[in-house]
């Protein structure tokens, strides 16, 4: 159960989320983000550019 649990929770929160990516300008050089799941957004804003990505998780 705890198995399945995690998969779905990474399938959900380990997944970049194209709709934020549009929207933030290219150049943004620093991205908030709070409720960020895994942070698989965040870590490609970084790639395509974003020098910073701070992340809260609540």
């Amino acid at each position: 159960m705890l198995l399945q649990f995690s998969n779905s929770w990474n399938n959900y929160y380990g997944q970049i989320n194209q709709n934020i990516i549009v929207i933030i300008p290219s150049d943004a050089k620093c991205v908030l983000s709070v409720g960020c799941g895994a942070g698989a957004t965040e870590e490609e804003l970084v790639k395509r550019g974003r020098h910073k990505s701070c992340e809260l998780q609540i």
